[in-house]
């Protein structure tokens, strides 16, 4: 099972926990420092131990709304997605994506900087690489709304587009793929670009539809191609290029539909794996960010998150064994196939014609059973 861009284990917010740690002392910001540690896993930064000294008096419950990590010297003022969970006296942070080496991050808390701590640099990553192309399935629909390029180390940004060639295999023509966005999609460490591909030329009936044709063509083979002129954020070269082939079907018009979802069950007093097969490939950002498990308690339960390699399944450990019990499967409505239709619609859905949905809300579960 591949774990989604390089994600290591995502681990879900503990509820109820009270922190009886001393204040720390705001002089001394070295000692602070040196108390956040890095937890590795092969090579990679995966978490930060934050002491708990330093979350004094935030309720667990309060954690992700009142800690928060990040990049420092940011222009930007979004935080890194990840969870948070008590762990040896410290507060475990897991963001959803490895922490990139050579940069800095801040730890604040309401709002204030407590704490900073700089991601060594790696020799292995002397050259940044691309580490994966999503969708990694070699068949997308006719509408695909988007591909994600996940780097090893922070790019360049500003000219992605000059970097990126597509190509159609037939006749080597494939103009205007790619919406030429300015500022470009980039996650807050420049690791990871989203490609957006042309939605006017996707929505049928809008007029860069009707001149120029969806920006690929069902039963054709593609080529995206990037290039190793490509520097990151340090100037340095791509490693070597990329190359994703890939052919294309027919459009996807079926909104997912969490009924129709098959789950593997698992054992009561195991830490077997909860696994929900979504019949399709979904869109691996929104569908990871956007499943919980709850129990009967109405409490989210801790636990491991895994995607298999094309995101069309949704695997969960728990950290304790099952409780036997009724649980429910929730989800935000806004989880996403690849080409973009969520639970409540179409993204390519004829808004003269769309009717309101009773069943439509920001969520949306089901239930099972541990036994």
């Amino acid at each position: 099972m591949k774990k989604i861009f390089l994600n290591s284990k995502i681990r879900l917010s503990l509820a109820s926990l009270i922190f009886l740690f001393p204040i720390p002392g705001c002089d001394a910001p070295d000692k602070v420092n040196n108390a956040v540690n890095i937890e590795w896993d092969n090579g990679k930064a995966t978490g930060l131990h934050i002491p708990g000294k330093l979350v004094f008096g935030v309720p667990a419950d309060s954690l992700e709304d009142l800690v928060k990590v990040h990049l420092s010297n940011s222009v930007q003022q979004l935080a890194i997605l990840g969870e948070y969970r008590k762990s040896a006296g410290a507060v475990l942070f897991v963001p959803l994506l490895p922490f990139s080496q050579g940069l800095n991050y801040e730890i604040r808390i309401r709002g204030k900087a407590v704490a900073s701590i700089s991601i060594p640099s790696q020799e292995s990553a002397s050259k940044p690489n691309i580490v994966e192309v999503y969708p990694s399935g070699d068949t997308v629909p006719e509408n695909l709304l988007k591909f994600y390029v996940q780097f090893s180390q922070p790019m360049k940004d500003g000219d992605a587009l000059e970097h990126i060639r597509f190509t159609r295999n037939d006749d080597d023509s494939a103009m205007d793929v790619f919406l030429d966005l300015r500022p470009e999609l980039w996650n807050s460490e420049r690791t990871i670009l989203t490609l957006w591909l042309d939605p006017g030329r996707l929505k049928r009936g809008l007029q860069p539809n009707q001149r120029a044709g969806t920006p690929i063509r069902e039963g054709k083979r593609y080529t995206l191609t990037i290039l190793d002129t490509w520097t990151s954020a340090n100037g340095r070269k791509l490693e070597k290029g990329f190359n994703k082939s890939f052919y294309v079907g027919g459009r996807d018009m079926e909104s997912p539909s969490i009924v129709k979802w098959k789950t593997t069950l698992p054992r009561a007093n195991s830490t077997d794996t909860f696994r929900v097969v979504f019949g399709e490939p979904m869109d691996q950002l929104t569908a990871i960010r956007a499943v919980r498990i709850i129990n009967e308690e109405g409490e989210q339960v801790p636990g491991s998150i895994n995607l298999n390699s094309d995101g069309s399944e949704f695997h969960f450990i728990p950290d304790a064994p099952w409780v036997p019990g009724s649980y429910d499967l929730d989800c935000l409505s806004i989880i996403e196939d690849i080409a973009g239709n969520n639970l409540n619609r179409l993204f390519d859905a004829d808004l003269r014609t769309v009717t309101d949905n009773p069943n439509e809300g920001p969520r949306m579960s089901r239930s099972f059973i541990v036994r």
